[in-house]
C-alpha cells in the first residue's frame, strides 16, 4: 500500500540570464505533520550523472577563490561511498574524459561533499550512474519551512569554475542550514543515574550560539561549548578544534525508566538542530 508523505518539495529551474547552460534551481520543502524528524543530512540537491561522466573534480585546498589547482578522481563503486571530501569553494562537477559534464554550485552548504559510482551501461538507457551530493544538514519539525538555491551548469569545469566565481562574487550566501554534530555520552540504552555526562561536538558554518540539553522535549540547561576535539578532523577535513560540548546531568530529578535525551543547538542566524533521540534508563 502507498504511504501518503508529509512532506511538499517544490522546485523552479531558471536559466541565468547572460549565461549559456547556466540554470538557477529554487526549491522549497514544507512539512505537513507535526512530528520532529532529528537533524540528518539531506540531498539538496542529489547529482546523478551517467556512467560516462566518472571523474569527479572539487578544489579542496585551503585557500578557496584563489585558482588554486583542483583535485579529480573517481569515487569506488556501490556499495562503498567515498570518504568526505573537503570542498570550501561549494562546488564539485562530474565530468568525462573531455572535461566536460555537469557542475553543482550550492552557495550556502558546508565545505563537504561525497558519492560513489554504480557500475552499469552508460547512455540514455543504461543503469551505470556516478552520483554526488553536497554536505547540508536539516532539522525538519511542525511547520517547517525551508527555502534555497543551488546551480547548475552544463560545461567543461575549467569554464564552469569560472561562472562559479562570477556567482560567488555577485551573491549572497544566506545562513540556511541547521549546525550538525553528534552526541557521544550517553549512548543510546544506556543507564544512567545520578550525575550523567552529556558530551559530544557541534559545529556550523557560521558559529554555534547555544547548546542545551533536552529530557522529554524540556531544556534542563545549557551545556560549556568549545573544548577540544581534533579527532572529528578524521572525517570532515579541516573541521573547527574547539567545537566539544559537555554538560551534568542531575538524574534525580527525573523518575527512575525510560526517558528520551535530545540535544538541541542553535546557531548566530537562529537555525536550530535537534540531535536524533539518545533512549536512556534513569537509575538512580
Amino acid at each position: 500500500m502507498p504511504v501518503a508523505g508529509d512532506v511538499i518539495v517544490e522546485q523552479t529551474i531558471t536559466p541565468v540570464s547572460g549565461r549559456s547552460r547556466v540554470f538557477q534551481a529554487h526549491y522549497k520543502i514544507t512539512h505537513l505533520g507535526s512530528d520532529l524528524h532529528g537533524n540528518a543530512q539531506q540531498e539538496f540537491p542529489a547529482v546523478y550523472v551517467t556512467a560516462d561522466y566518472d571523474r569527479f573534480v572539487h578544489y579542496g585546498g585551503t585557500a578557496p577563490w584563489t585558482n588554486g589547482a583542483v583535485s579529480i578522481t573517481t569515487f569506488p563503486d556501490l556499495p562503498t561511498f567515498s570518504p568526505i571530501f573537503f570542498a570550501p569553494e561549494h562546488w564539485a562537477a562530474h565530468v568525462n574524459a573531455q572535461n566536460m559534464g555537469l557542475t553543482v554550485y550550492v552557495p550556502s552548504q558546508y565545505p563537504y561533499v561525497g558519492g560513489f559510482d554504480y557500475p552499469g551501461p552508460s547512455g540514455p538507457t543504461g543503469d551505470g550512474t556516478n552520483y554526488f551530493a553536497p554536505f547540508v544538514t536539516l532539522t525538519i519539525g511542525p511547520n517547517f519551512v525551508f527555502q534555497g538555491d543551488y546551480y547548475l551548469i552544463a560545461r567543461d569545469y575549467v569554464t564552469a569554475r569560472q561562472l562559479v566565481y562570477e556567482l560567488h562574487k555577485n551573491l549572497s550566501a544566506p545562513d540556511i542550514f541547521t549546525p550538525f554534530g553528534a552526541t557521544d555520552q550517553p549512548a543510546s540504552g544506556n543507564t544512567i543515574g545520578v550525575m550523567a555526562t552529556v558530551s559530544g561536538w557541534t559545529f556550523d558554518d557560521v558559529s554555534v550560539a547555544k547548546v542545551e540539553i533536552l529530557v522529554d522535549g524540556v531544556v534542563d540547561g545549557t551545556a560549556s561549548y568549545g573544548s577540544s576535539r581534533p579527532d572529528v578532523a578524521g572525517t570532515f577535513p579541516h573541521a573547527p578544534v574547539n567545537i566539544g560540548f559537555s554538560y551534568s546531568l542531575d538524574t534525580t530529578k527525573y523518575s527512575n525508566g525510560a526517558h528520551s535525551l535530545n540535544v538541541r543547538v542553535t546557531d548566530s542566524s537562529g537555525n536550530i538542530a535537534v540531535f536524533p533521540d539518545v533512549g536512556v534508563t534513569v537509575g538512580n
